[in-house]
């Protein structure tokens, strides 16, 4: 009796678990080089708070290290040089590493195709489900010439256009809480960008999803190695 209380209770957590929604309060803001991200979820009663500060000093200093590193790698890679292999051996031995290459790691180009395929109808599924309640973006640029501002200001605006029609198209949305603002600014130079986004997802949609890539990965590599 025991066991069978506890399967019970199992499954209806699990199907409460399959019905609960997950809403997603986004904020992010940038400031000439400056980032500031919160990310709210909220899951029933349960609330958490991310949020992430990228000062401008931090992201010179992760540059700077990152450039320090490539350069200590060109240069360990420059004293480990072995001589050059003859052009016969070199070109057998590129091509058998390029053969394994693509058996292990790469697909047939109908495979390609098919994967592409499966992961864009999953990818439209997935977005399907997804309902956003409120989309908010304003961006404000402005350089030191005023022909230059007004180029960018409608370039941007422009694809800030195609983003919206593609939010709709492939979102579900549900309000009229939607909109892009690009200005420019001709007094001062400055790159700024705001944009505030609430959406929702049920989380049985997740793990649904989870479990579809992770079964098309298994399949791949068991496709794998039986060649």
């Amino acid at each position: 009796m025991k066991f069978i209380a506890l399967i019970t209770v199992c499954v209806v957590w699990l199907f409460i678990l399959f019905l609960l929604k997950l809403k997603i309060y986004f904020n992010y803001r940038y400031n000439n080089v400056e980032s500031y991200l919160r990310i709210k979820l909220h899951i029933l009663f349960v609330k958490t708070r991310i949020e992430l500060h990228i000062s401008r000093e931090m992201l010179m200093d992760f540059l700077n290290n990152l450039i320090n590193d490539m350069q200590n790698m060109q240069k360990e890679t420059v004293k480990d040089e072995k001589p050059p292999l003859p052009k016969s051996r070199r070109y057998i031995f590129l091509k058998r590493v390029s053969r394994e290459t693509k058996r292990h790691y790469f697909l047939t180009w109908p495979g390609f195709k098919s994967l592409k395929k499966k992961l864009s109808a999953w990818k439209r599924d997935f977005f399907k489900k997804v309902h956003i309640y409120s989309l908010q973006c304003e961006i404000q640029i402005g350089t030191e010439d005023a022909a230059q501002t007004g180029l960018l200001a409608g370039g941007i605006g422009a694809m800030c256009g195609m983003l919206k029609a593609r939010c709709i198209q492939n979102f579900r949305i549900k309000s009229n809480n939607i909109f892009f603002n690009v200005i420019p600014r001709f007094d001062s130079s400055l790159v700024l960008c705001r944009l505030n986004c609430i959406l929702s997802l049920k989380i049985s949609h997740i793990i649904f999803t989870a479990g579809k890539l992770l079964f098309i990965i298994m399949k791949n590599r068991r496709a794998r190695n039986y060649e």
